[in-house]
This record gives C-alpha cells, structure tokens and sequence, in this order.
C-alpha cells in the first residue's frame, strides 16, 4: 500500500507542479469570466441614460412621486413633463430625451400608451415609466401594499406528497443535477488526456523494465489512477472555489433569491457525489486500460475519445425523459453504468427517483468501477513489456498470457 501512495504522490506532484496546470486552471474560469463580462457590457448596452418625456392630457400623474426601493430600478433616468406632443417632438428631434410616452385623456380608464422614439429606447426606460405610472395608482395604499406589489410574488409550487417544491429560492436544485452530468461529460473529456497516456509514456521511453522489477502491476496502475485522480479533482476543486467566490461577488450585486439566498437539498448534493465519484472512476480506469493496450500516447489518446460517445449519445434520450422520466426506458438507462452519470441526474430533475433505484445504480457503478480498475491492471500485466505491439482486448481474459517484447 505505502508503494501506491508513493506512486500517486510521484504521479500527482508531476502534473500539478507545472506551468501549464496553473494555465488549465484558470483557463476555464477566465472564459467564463469572459462571456458574463460580455452579458454584462451587452445588458449596459441596452439601457439608456438620456430623459424621457411624458405628456398627460388629463393631469393623472404625478412625475415627481418617488418611486420605492421595491420597485428595484436598475437605472434610473430623469423625467420631463411636456404639455403637447410639438415640444416633445422638437425635445426628442434634438436628442434632449430618448423617447416621450403619451397618455389618453381619460387614463386610467383608457391604459393604452403611446410611445415616440427615433432610435429604440432603453429598457430601463420602459422599466422606469411603468413602476412611475404603478407608484401613482398605489400612492394610497399602505407601503407594505405598495412594496408587496412592485417586488412581485414568488410562487411556491409543491407537489401532493411533499417531496418536490418549485421556487426561485430552491431552482439550483433543479438546475444541480442536470450541470453536474453534463460537467462530469466536460471532465471526462479533459481527464482523456491524463489516463489514456499513463502507461504508453513509459512505454515510449523505455523505463517499463525498471518499473516492472520494483512495483507489481496493480501496485503501479492504482498509484498512477489515484494520482491521476487526485490532479483533475484538484482543478475541479479549484473551479468550484473560484465558482463560490463569484457567487458571493454575484449576489452583493443581485437581488435574484436563487443567487442570494440559494437552497441546496443535501439529497441533491449526496446523489450526485455518490453518483459521479464512482462512474469517474470507472470512466478513468477504463481510459487507463486503452491507454495500456496503446503502442504509443497518441494512439491512446486516439481510442480514449470514444469513451465520450455514450455520455454524449445519452442526451438524444432528453425529450424521453422529459415526457416520462419514470418509464421502462428512462430507468434501463439510467442505471446502464456508461450512460447512469448523466441520465440518472437528469431524471432526478425531471422527478423523485426511487431510493432503491438510486442505491441500485450506485451499487452497479462501484462494481464495474472495481472491476475496470482489474482490467486496467491486468492490461497493464499483460502487455507491459511489448513494444510497438498492440494489445488485444481479448487477452485481458484469456487465462495464459505471454509477455512478449
């Protein structure tokens, strides 16, 4: 045991300890960081700071009322009484206001406004003039009235027997299972790399001999798949920190309840760690064994991506699951270890599934899980003196092998 740990520690200390893992970890974040960047600057883009006008026929509004907090303005802008439509116009021909809103004579009987622009207004001043024009109607309501009525509601949706409940507070875990399959899809592709070329290194610089005489196969292959392991689950980690630290920094600036003061079901949290961990693990190994019936890294890198192809074909089953999360089909599938890591989490955003289907499918991951890392070893037992020879998949389960160089 104290030679798998050494093995992982060698293994993880020269991955982690290089330029370019510093670049891979903050490659991901800064693109993200990149494209909300771009929403921002393009959300910015579509308000407007210049004045509107506001022309009133039968004097119903009062433009100087201040609107509450409630009403959460994003950008206020200032706002100007015309008595007729000829200075309004000759304001908005000069570009002194962005646009004038005009109220029938017998508003509020009559809601129906007009609006004249020459180039689309801000939405923040469509989103100022309607809270001015609710703040007149309201201003004799009580204030706990007026603010109940401009924050809006948040319905709260729960279905008969309890288990399930829909509002923005809790939408993360509606939204949780769904992002983590498909990022286990994204590390898997990233981990492809790592574990398809584990043992074809040494392979190609020749330093099989030296390995083989001090560690046992299943020593070597456990010290190089946890070690491998221990490096993506660290940029994984380390994104989830940069993740919680943009969180934080996100909800100083939002009033969103789901961004502010989220709910995370801790069922939600342990199906999907005890999901994910042991089909990582499975994938991994499985990486690994291509990688050890490889003649070479690039080989191996190669047969590593086909691995992707049933996390990516099982998303054509999204409309099956959607329609009827709980059918023959919908349940084979998700318990299927190559496909479970992403349907199961969708389903489970689709409805509750059964406990003994969730133990179920964890029970099947940890059993191939154990026996991918066999084959890997075994692989590796196999052919790990054969140069420039490639391994047959079937000799991983034939009872005789001969080491051949």
């Amino acid at each position: 045991m104290n030679k798998i740990w050494k093995i992982a520690i060698y293994e993880f200390k020269r991955h982690v300890f290089q330029k370019r893992f510093i670049f891979s970890i903050l490659g991901i974040p800064l693109f993200f960081l990149f494209m909300v960047g771009m929403i921002f600057l393009l959300v910015k883009f579509q308000n407007n700071e210049k004045p509107i006008g506001i022309i009133d026929p039968g004097n119903k509004i009062d433009s100087t009322i201040v609107i509450p907090e409630a009403a959460d303005l994003d950008l206020p802008v200032e706002i100007i009484d015309f008595s007729n439509e000829d200075v309004a116009l000759a304001a908005l021909e000069e570009e002194q206001i962005q646009a004038y809103f005009l109220l029938p004579e017998n508003y509020p009987e009559n809601t129906e406004v007009s609006v004249y622009f020459s180039e689309k207004p801000g939405d923040n001043a469509y989103d100022h003039f309607r809270n001015l024009l609710r703040a007149n109607l309201l201003q004799n309501q009580s204030e706990n009235t007026i603010n109940r009525i401009l924050e809006g509601f948040n319905p709260i949706i729960r279905t008969p027997d309890g288990l399930r409940e829909f509002s923005e507070r809790n939408a993360i875990n509606l939204a949780l299972p769904g992002i983590a399959g498909a990022s286990f899809m994204f590390i898997i592709l990233m981990s492809a790399n790592y574990f398809s070329a584990i043992i074809a290194e040494e392979k190609e610089n020749r330093t099989m001999e030296i390995l083989a005489t001090t560690v046992s196969p299943y020593q070597l292959m456990g010290g190089k798949i946890f070690g491998t392991i221990g490096v993506v689950l660290t940029q994984v980690l380390s994104w989830i920190i940069l993740l919680f630290v943009a969180q934080r920094i996100a909800a100083g600036q939002s009033d969103a309840l789901w961004l502010t003061d989220p709910i995370i079901k801790t069922r939600t949290i342990l199906m999907v760690i005890s999901i994910l961990v042991p089909a990582y693990i499975l994938y991994v190994s499985l990486i690994t064994m291509v990688g050890a019936t490889a003649t070479n890294v690039q080989e191996g890198q190669q047969i590593a991506g086909m691995f992707i192809m049933p996390l990516s074909l099982s998303y054509m089953f999204l409309a099956v699951i959607m329609e009827n999360p709980n059918s023959p089909l919908s349940v084979a599938i998700s318990l299927f270890p190559l496909t479970a890591p992403t349907i199961m989490p969708l389903r489970a955003a689709f409805t509750v599934v059964p406990t003994n289907q969730l133990i179920l499918c964890v029970a099947i991951l940890i059993l191939c899980a154990g026996i991918a890392i066999w084959l890997a070893a075994r692989a590796f037992e196999i052919g790990m003196l054969r140069y420039g020879k490639k391994l047959q998949i079937r000799e991983l389960f034939t009872r005789k092998n001969r080491l051949s160089s």
